[in-house]
């Protein structure tokens, strides 16, 4: 799958996880600013699981990083909490045109696990990723 976020024309974040056989998106959820902790579950022994938890409530989405290089793990979960937690407000320099970011988005978008993601996000400002992702 793909876990991807983007910021909706009526400035809502949303966090989503795509099928990418079929290409449906299966969730597709919305995150109010200062709701979520996205984290490595560092008890999981057996590959690299990251948990999506709401502050607001019990609900928990765990995701499996099929990515073999953990080297940035740390540094793409702060990326993703600041994302979702602080938003950029609708016509900052922050905010994003609201479309792909060319080929970068088809370069993401066709990783077969052998790439290694991290290199590509972690050259990238918020701005961009929001621009990516939205």
């Amino acid at each position: 799958g793909q876990v991807y976020v983007y910021q909706s024309d009526d400035s809502l974040m949303h966090f989503c996880w795509k099928d990418r056989t079929s290409g449906t998106v299966e969730d597709d959820l919305i995150i109010f600013p200062d709701d979520i902790e996205f984290k490595h579950v560092k008890q999981c022994t057996t590959g690299r699981v990251f948990v999506l938890k709401f502050k607001s409530s019990t609900r928990k989405f765990f995701f499996w990083m099929q990515e073999p290089k953990s080297d940035k793990d740390e540094e793409n979960c702060k990326k993703v909490n600041e994302s979702l937690n602080t938003p950029p407000t609708p016509g900052s320099s922050r905010a994003g045109a609201g479309g792909p970011a060319g080929s970068l988005s088809t370069d993401l978008a066709n990783l077969a696990g052998e790439q290694d993601l991290q290199s590509i996000l972690s050259g990238m400002s918020q701005q961009q990723l929001m621009q990516l992702l939205g």
